[in-house]
């Protein structure tokens, strides 16, 4: 039986968002081969895809055999982030971390439906970075302090799913350990704020705490990246005291109302969660 144009129609759809999300992902140029292969489609699908994107701006051609991110898609993209209170309310306590601390500072958003994060905005100090931050793309609860800051203070069935996953550590390969990982979760909400290193870039440490919304909603972290070499282990406590001020200024600013620190708040209820 031939497929309703309703059905057909909301196939073409959700591949559209697929493709859409495989292109802010990427790094650069892609083909037709490139999104073939990353969305297991054949070529000439593929191909009808992209050319939906051409006509309407949200690619863009390099040549006859490459595309690129289109102006559509990017004035759409500066639209949303210009209007997103979360990135508009972070800002100041960002530059706040930057000018205390001397470092990169990094805002992520939690993504509930996938219990995954994207990092989203990013203050740069005057001391520079010689690995790559990758922003907006999806990324692993599991590993790094970003991802662990948030993972901590999830309920227990959200915590498992992730476990589940087993995901490798971005940065050195390694196998998730669930003993280690619970270990250090347990660790995080006793001190409020997550460390690593190297899990997730290599040759980073990361600083990293929560961030919430209006009724101890989830919204993501706040966090500091130090390459190792400049990284003091007398500097954690230093560091961690400014991200759980700004974190804390910055929940209070998205609807966190009372004088406890947000941190404090979550790390109580996970613990009341547990018992």
């Amino acid at each position: 039986m031939a497929a309703s144009a309703t059905e057909t129609s909301s196939g073409t759809v959700t591949r559209v968002l697929q493709l859409l999300t495989l292109i802010a992902q990427g790094e650069g140029e892609f083909g037709v081969k490139d999104v073939a292969q990353g969305l297991d489609l054949a070529p000439s699908t593929a191909h009808r895809l992209l050319n939906l994107l051409l006509a309407d701006g949200f690619v863009a051609r390099s040549n006859l055999r490459r595309y690129r991110i289109g102006p559509e898609f990017l004035r759409m993209a500066r639209m949303a982030l210009d209007g997103n209170d979360i990135v508009a309310a972070a800002l100041e306590p960002m530059r706040a971390i930057v000018d205390a601390c001397g470092e990169t500072c990094l805002l992520a958003v939690y993504h509930p439906h996938r219990h995954t994060m994207s990092f989203v905005a990013r203050v740069d100090s005057a001391n520079p970075l010689r690995y790559r931050v990758r922003m907006h793309g999806v990324e692993t609860l599991a590993w790094g302090a970003t991802g662990r800051s948030i993972l901590a203070f999830l309920p227990d069935p959200d915590i498992q799913q992730v476990i589940a996953r087993a995901e490798i550590s971005p940065g050195s390969g390694r196998k998730l350990s669930v003993t280690e990982l619970k270990t250090d979760l347990a660790a995080i909400r006793a001190r409020g704020y997550a460390v690593s290193r190297s899990q997730r870039i290599t040759g980073a440490v990361g600083l990293s705490v929560p961030v919430y919304g209006e009724a101890g909603r989830m919204i993501g972290s706040l966090s500091v990246t130090v390459p190792e070499q400049r990284f003091r282990a007398r500097d954690e406590a230093r560091l961690g005291a400014a991200l759980i001020t700004a974190s804390t200024d910055l929940s209070r600013a998205l609807g966190v109302s009372g004088l406890e620190r947000p941190a404090d708040s979550a790390r109580r209820a996970s613990h009341v969660a547990q018992e």
